[in-house]
């Protein structure tokens, strides 16, 4: 981060401090709303998948995780477990997308990007398509989407989505 000599030691300790900073809140925010099931799943799906044991392939994962930024689902579709060390940092892992849309976005423009329904609403006319927000309140608006479109797709909200009962 020090590009010239002339900028002192604790500039560069405080640009380096304020960074580290920004990738812990954003790890420690994955982490806590990471889906364990769900990435123990993918973890023996893969082990399954390459021979290895599911222990051996969730520790090469956590790993990805902390030096790639690559989350189990990156990890999974990136197939990160067939890649050396060379190959993994070219990818553009969630995590270092989100750096640079941190990087070079207003934050203040962020909500728009976060929540799908607000994302729709907002770009609703470059969308070229029917879409619609489910809740407990609209299953009459859903059984006339469902007659008016032949077919759909379901995302969550959320970002990592959860599990229905």
């Amino acid at each position: 981060m020090c590009f010239a000599i002339s900028i002192s030691t604790n500039i560069c300790y405080t640009v380096a401090k304020v960074i580290l900073m920004g990738k812990t809140k954003y790890l420690t925010r994955r982490i806590s709303k990471m889906n364990y099931r769900n990435m123990f799943k993918v973890a023996r799906a893969i082990s399954k998948k390459i021979n290895k044991s599911t222990f051996t392939v969730l520790i090469d994962m956590i790993r990805c995780g902390f030096k790639y930024q690559a989350g189990y689902y990156d990890y999974q579709e990136f197939e990160f477990y067939n890649l050396n060390r060379k190959e993994r940092k070219t990818y553009l892992t969630r995590g270092k997308n989100n750096e640079i849309i941190k990087r070079f976005n207003d934050k203040s423009s962020f909500y728009k990007f976060e929540n799908k329904a607000e994302f729709n609403k907002i770009f609703n006319k470059y969308l070229k398509r029917n879409w619609m927000v489910l809740s407990d309140s609209n299953f009459n608006d859903f059984e006339n989407f469902l007659k008016a479109n032949k077919a759909i797709i379901v995302k969550p909200i959320d970002d990592e989505g959860r599990t229905w009962c």
